[in-house]
């Protein structure tokens, strides 16, 4: 991923709106592996990557020791809950144990926000 942009740098390729935005997504990418690295599902992965690359503002917050990497199923959710958001910020944050659900997700798109907590098992436990 990196390595091909880095050789298109070294290679002197234009800095066009396309490579930009390749490098930012990568850049975000590295960010959210230091952030969260139980949140490295690859589905999920991708479709925070469809949606930064639509100019969509993707953060990954909450990390520790004791979470464990999402299921398939909260990953699926995740991840079409991303991909319903055409422009705006999500932030997808991994929930404290002893709280109902395991991740927050809060979409805004300047017209409304959607605060959503999803299950381990991918279910919607409560939207506001």
């Amino acid at each position: 991923e990196v390595g091909g942009l880095l050789r298109a740098l070294r290679d002197g390729q234009p800095l066009d709106d396309h490579l930009i935005a390749e490098i930012s997504v990568a850049e975000a990418d590295l960010r959210d592996r230091m952030r969260s690295p139980n949140l490295r599902d690859p589905l999920l992965r991708a479709a925070i990557d469809r949606a930064r690359r639509r100019g969509v503002q993707v953060l990954l917050l909450g990390t520790s020791p004791h979470h464990r990497p999402v299921t398939a199923a909260l990953a699926q959710s995740i991840a079409d809950s991303i991909d319903d958001i055409p422009s705006g910020t999500v932030t997808v944050r991994t929930i404290r144990p002893g709280r109902d659900g395991v991740i927050s997700l809060v979409r805004a798109d300047g017209q409304a926000s959607e605060h959503l907590v999803f299950s381990a098992e991918g279910r919607l436990v409560t939207r506001h």
